[in-house]
């Protein structure tokens, strides 16, 4: 996995480093990244292409719509979702539940 990835916006390019990541969130062609430091970016490429780029073990799909990096978990809620250090809840599938809580074990 690379330390940084470049984000390229509808008006500027970012550099950001992946562990700034805490998640992506994929609508159709689009990804949205919540970063640390508050920002949120939008990209036009799919969540699909960043899951490939993010990979495990940091990274984990928890979703059809998600990509959390685990660093930022502070719990899972009645296996159906995370609650991320900033205290955001993120859906958990049930058909990934026990790969998520077996990947989460594993911290």
């Amino acid at each position: 996995m690379p330390q940084s990835i470049v984000l390229h916006t509808i008006s500027e390019t970012h550099i950001v480093r992946v562990q700034d990541i805490i998640y992506c969130k994929g609508d159709g062609p689009y990804t949205f990244f919540n970063l640390v430091n508050g920002k949120h970016l939008l990209v036009s490429k799919p969540l699909k292409h960043y899951e490939e780029i993010l990979a495990a073990p940091w990274f984990l799909r928890t979703h059809q719509s998600y990509l959390v990096n685990k660093n930022y978990v502070e719990k899972i809620a009645r296996s159906e979702y995370l609650v991320l250090k900033n205290n955001e809840e993120i859906p958990v599938s049930s058909r990934r539940k026990n790969y998520i809580l077996n990947a989460l074990a594993a911290l």
